[in-house]
């Protein structure tokens, strides 16, 4: 790929927040790249505290929730607050995600620390290091493969030889480590902790490390066992060349009795048979990993700077040079500094806090997004992406919040750039967790919370799928949770134009919980239909100098219940169903939210099959009487309310906020993700989604700056068409929120307090979201074409972007104006592009890519 998406550092990392990341969607490694230990920090996605065999629920939650309904009609917030109380879910034994520990790697008779060099090839996902002189040279790379469940560490030194020594530390965890006569390094942890759990319940993780080594007559070393301390043992090689370190790990969860055991002695040996491996079957290993993510991350290419076509030819046939010479060096010598593409992580960053260019270390957080995200959630793995993605820092899992799913914003934000980054299958572990975990116990908490049918998701969830309501009245009830996360399943169809799995999945999830806010809903003194109590995800109000948090109406949950029903209805058109009854929602969303035009049509008679036995099969259900429910409810929604001074009302009453600058925005939601409010159907509610953020910046200094609530605003500012403070919203977490290894943190804040900063995934896929949205929007049946481009981007292409309608687009653009737009799409179909205010129509046909030149082209 031209220029080589690759992070570049001039210094050895010092803890967590420094280092370089791996991942295969199941295991991610952080490395150090430290000359004389190598300092490997491991984690698991399924390595969680807890368990999901304790009863969260209430008891009479259902009454309480009636109780609580009744006193938001006589507007008792008081009431209402008693009565929420009583409909908590018990935190028992939540648990969190925990580190599993590190790998210490100490590296005896090495070269002279001169010249070091660090990097992370994202388009590769391989780490390494370098330093030494041009004699006694130490070169060390890592990767953690996907197709062959292991990660992998080749150290060669051209001088002297090394003495390498290999021990684990399980760190809080409980753990224990044993060296075979075979060489090999074992170790057993446990994931137990007593700040989110009692300490007794958590994953289990078996692992194991092999080291291969040579001497400089290329004979192999076998390495040898040593002692630490009582009962910890480590393993050597001495006299090597060139070594390679393989390890492996997995979970299994904590069950009684001989299903435990099966399943232990199955991770025990599915882990073996990943580290025994040779010396020579590392190239072999390492080929296909750089094919695969390779794959992966060629699929889309982004440049902010001149495009044309010979320019590109002359690099990319450098870059192909570079490759075939095999020198992984060649790429950070001087001669190669006068591009800003090999400046390091920490000149960019100086770079652009000095006032300078963003372009290339914009283009690096747009790929480090992806990178992340794909690491973290690969098709087969086990959970979908945690707070941290498949790291753990250590420090999310010792505080208040946990390091699990957030369902109001954070687990969102991990999959948005999933579809349009072209990484459509990294979706598939959040549906398999949703369909397995979550929907089933969101039944239990409609029927025990609520006394209704349908499934709910809260705020939060974990490995086992919690759903009971949060066991904090600020953060309680919020039964919106869930299907803000189903949004998912209609972006995927959408993107995709799957139909099987608009059937047999997307059809059953969202069916289902549309009978749940049917039941929800109820009217109001002024006859609007209404929900709650419930919160605005995060956010308190003030009535009579006290704060309360549950009131009924509020803006984000009317937001998430109009989405819902409009994706059902959607679906609805799509599949046929309700066909010649007069299917389809009215002819207007509530207060001027337009509908979605007519999309072609399959005629079915009912949903057929099932995702496992985790989805019902909707067989008995009446898809066609609950659309016409559908279409009675959405034009009774309460509508999108403005205030006296502009701003968008995030609740249905007109009591102060608890914190005007609060970091959550829930309430402007209707701008994005979704399509409710934009400014050319809704250009009144527009201006005051504007006004709310400029009020939410005002001052800027109280505003509580986070990585995702800063991607939040750059992508609403995207959608309204503000250029300029979409890019200063960029420019502000590169220069505020962005550590020396690119990831984006959150700092504490007065919401969200911390002993220190804490890594989320989101402040990097929300960024990389940013990024795209501000090139490329296709929501609402319009492909959108540089509808944010700041002036400091004046030229750039964006090749391989997934818009909806299962459509790959390229985009080249020169002076600000798009000049070259190439189009394919899987099935044939119309589209729409638009640029500025000119509009052109294009018949696609499948498979069939067209070229268009903006200027030339009707």
């Amino acid at each position: 790929m031209e220029e080589g998406n690759r992070i570049l550092f001039d210094t050895w990392a010092e803890s967590w927040q420094q280092g370089c990341l791996l991942g295969n969607g199941f295991m991610g490694q952080v490395i150090y790249g430290r000359p004389g230990e190598e300092i490997v920090e491991l984690s698991h996605g399924a390595f969680f505290s807890g368990s999901g065999n304790v009863d969260p629920y209430p008891e009479k939650g259902a009454e309480a929730f009636a109780a609580s309904r009744k006193a938001a009609l006589e507007g008792d917030y008081e009431e209402i607050y008693r009565q929420t109380g009583r409909l908590m879910g018990k935190r028992g034994n939540y648990g969190t995600n925990l580190p599993v520990g590190k790998l210490h790697i100490g590296i005896e008779g090495q070269s002279p620390v001169s010249d070091y060099r660090r990097y992370l090839d994202l388009d590769r996902g391989i780490a390494g290091c370098s330093y030494g002189n041009v004699r006694n040279r130490h070169l060390r790379e890592a990767l953690t493969s996907h197709e062959d469940h292991v990660f992998a560490c080749r150290m060669e030194q051209t001088g002297a030889e090394m003495t390498i020594t290999v021990s684990f530390d399980g760190g809080r965890n409980p753990y224990r480590t044993w060296a075979g006569d075979d060489g090999i390094l074992c170790f057993e942890t446990a994931a137990l902790e007593t700040v989110h759990s009692d300490g007794t319940e958590g994953s289990r993780l078996y692992g194991a490390v092999k080291l291969c080594a040579a001497d400089s007559r290329g004979e192999q070393i076998c390495p040898e066992k040593f002692s630490l301390k009582e009962e910890s043992f480590g393993i050597r090689v001495c006299g090597a060349k060139c070594v390679v370190l393989y390890l492996s790990m997995d979970v299994w969860t904590n069950e009684n009795g001989t299903e435990e055991a099966k399943k232990a002695e199955n991770v025990r040996e599915a882990v073996m048979r990943c580290v025994c491996r040779g010396l020579e079957e590392y190239s072999g290993l390492r080929e296909r990993h750089s094919a695969d993510i390779g794959a992966l991350m060629g699929r889309q290419r982004l440049k902010l700077g001149q495009w044309r076509e010979e320019v590109w030819e002359l690099r990319e046939e450098q870059s192909r040079k570079a490759e075939q010479d095999g020198n992984q060096e060649q790429n950070c010598g001087k001669g190669q500094k006068e591009a800003i593409a090999e400046l390091s992580a920490g000149e960019l960053l100086d770079q652009v806090r000095q006032g300078g260019d963003n372009r290339r270390l914009t283009e690096l957080m747009y790929q480090y997004g992806r990178y992340l995200l794909l690491s973290s959630s690969r098709q087969d793995s086990p959970m979908p992406a945690h707070l941290q993605g498949v790291w753990n820092d250590d420090v999310a899992c010792r505080i208040g919040w946990t390091c699990d799913m957030h369902l109001d914003i954070n687990t969102q934000m991990n999959y948005w750039i999933s579809e349009p980054g072209h990484l459509s299958e990294c979706h598939e572990p959040l549906f398999d967790w949703m369909e397995k975990h979550l929907i089933p116990n969101g039944r239990l908490t409609a029927r025990k919370c609520y006394g209704y049918s349908g499934w709910v998701g809260e705020l939060v969830s974990n490995a086992w799928g919690y759903a009971a309501p949060y066991w904090n009245e600020s953060l309680s009830p919020c039964p919106t949770g869930g299907i803000w996360q189903a949004s998912d399943y209609m972006e995927h169809y959408r993107y995709g134009q799957d139909r099987d799995f608009l059937r047999k999945r997307a059809l059953l999830v969202i069916g289902e919980a549309v009978s749940f806010f049917l039941e929800y809903l109820f009217e109001d003194r002024d006859g609007y239909l209404v929900g709650g109590p419930s919160i605005s995800p995060e956010n308190a109000f003030w009535v009579n100098g006290k704060k309360y948090f549950a009131s009924a109406g509020c803006t984000y949950e009317m937001v998430m219940i109009r989405e819902l029903f409009l994706q059902y209805a959607e679906i609805c058109r799509e599949l046929g169903i309700g066909e010649g009854q007069g299917g389809g929602p009215g002819a207007e969303r509530s207060r001027g939210c337009e509908l979605r035009a007519d999309q072609e049509k399959e005629s079915v008679s009912e949903a057929e099959g099932e995702k496992g036995c985790e989805l019902r099969t909707g067989q008995g259900q009446d898809w066609e009487e609950m659309l016409c429910q559908v279409e009675r409810a959405l034009p009774r929604l309460l509508p999108y309310r403005i205030l006296p001074d502009g701003t968008l009302a995030e609740w249905n009453h007109d009591y102060e906020a608890a914190d005007l600058q609060h970091r959550h925005t829930s309430h402007l939601l209707g701008l994005f993700p979704y399509g409710q409010i934009t400014t050319e159907g809704t250009p009144a509610l527009a201006k005051a989604a504007a006004a709310s953020i400029k009020a939410k910046l005002t001052p800027c200094e109280n505003w509580e700056d986070t990585g995702w609530a800063r991607s939040l605003l750059a992508l609403y500012s995207a959608r309204l068409g503000d250029a300029n403070q979409a890019y200063r919203h960029l420019v502000s977490m590169q220069t505020i929120l962005t550590g020396g290894n690119l990831l984006v943190m959150h700092p504490p804040t007065r919401g969200a307090g911390s002993f220190m900063e804490v890594y989320e995934l989101d402040g990097n896929t929300g960024f990389s979201m940013a990024v795209m949205e501000m090139l490329i929007q296709s929501h609402e049946n319009c492909i959108r074409l540089l509808p944010a481009l700041p002036k400091m981007w004046p030229e750039g292409k964006l090749e391989g972007a997934a818009v909806r309608g299962g459509i790959l687009l390229d985009l080249y653009w020169e002076q600000g104006t798009p000049v070259k737009i190439t189009l394919l799409s899987g099935t044939d179909r119309k589209v729409t592009l638009r640029y500025a205010d000119t509009v052109r129509k294009f018949t696609l046909r499948a498979g069939q890519k067209i070229d268009i030149r903006w200027h030339c082209d009707c």
